[in-house]
């Protein structure tokens, strides 16, 4: 799962300057105090840091956002399909006669069904 992350300032209108960075490899979250206009630092896990200019809160609540979203993600994983697809029984168009028809049942049949 990727956080998107303001990484650079624009230098012409409406170019883009976020980033992203991966949710499961963020160690922690700390405020930057050197010079530039970075705001925060992103530490992963394997070390590497990446400057920011969002403020920690807002990388924060990124975070907690992701980590919700991945916690739905996973429960409803576990549900198994919300919707099998279709099946031949679903196929009923009385007096239609078109190609669009045929090509669905042969598609389907193809499919084992």
């Amino acid at each position: 799962m990727l956080i998107p992350v303001k990484t650079r300032v624009a230098e012409t209108p409406g170019e883009t300057t976020i980033g992203y960075c991966s949710l499961l490899h963020i160690e922690e979250v700390m405020n930057y105090d050197g010079p530039g206009a970075w705001l925060s630092i992103v530490r992963y896990s394997n070390g590497f840091e990446l400057h920011a200019l969002n403020t920690t809160d807002t990388l924060r609540d990124k975070i907690r956002q992701a980590e919700q979203v991945r916690h739905h993600y996973g429960k409803r994983r576990c549900q198994g399909p919300l919707h099998t697809g279709m099946s031949l029984q679903d196929i009923r168009f009385p007096n239609c006669d078109c190609v669009l028809l045929d090509m669905f049942r042969s598609i389907l049949r193809f499919n084992g069904e």
